[in-house]
């Protein structure tokens, strides 16, 4: 587990390049809290998440820092910036790409709890 978010009293400013899963959906990925059926990660978003989806979880964004545009399968394209928050549901196929000149600072939330082989990438 990677420790309760209270107890490190983590500032965003804190989190830029400790500890991180490379290459998860294409950028950087770290589990700041982790529960029985959910999970809370901090996503660095240097260029663009792959387009992807998740079969058995759902995810909530909280966009901290940048700008970038949203796509879903549907061909649906959403401006996203700090202080958004959007859903993405399971079996949805989506991708995110940074627009700003800094990258994208998101927090997410995954329930269940995050599964790298729930990761399905699209051809």
């Amino acid at each position: 587990m990677a420790g309760n978010l209270l107890d490190n009293e983590l500032k965003v400013e804190s989190l830029w390049d400790k500890d991180f899963i490379e290459g998860v959906c294409g950028e950087r990925f770290r589990i700041l809290n982790e529960s029985g059926d959910y999970n809370l990660s901090y996503v660095l978003v240097r260029n663009r998440v792959l387009r992807h989806k998740h079969e058995r979880r759902d995810e909530t964004y909280f966009i901290l820092e940048g700008e970038g545009i949203l796509k879903t399968e549907e061909g649906r394209e959403m401006h996203v910036k700090k202080n958004n928050m959007f859903n993405v549901l399971r079996g949805t196929f989506h991708s995110l790409e940074r627009t700003s000149s800094i990258p994208l600072a998101v927090m997410m939330i995954s329930s269940p709890r995050y599964d790298v082989s729930d990761v399905v990438y699209h051809n």
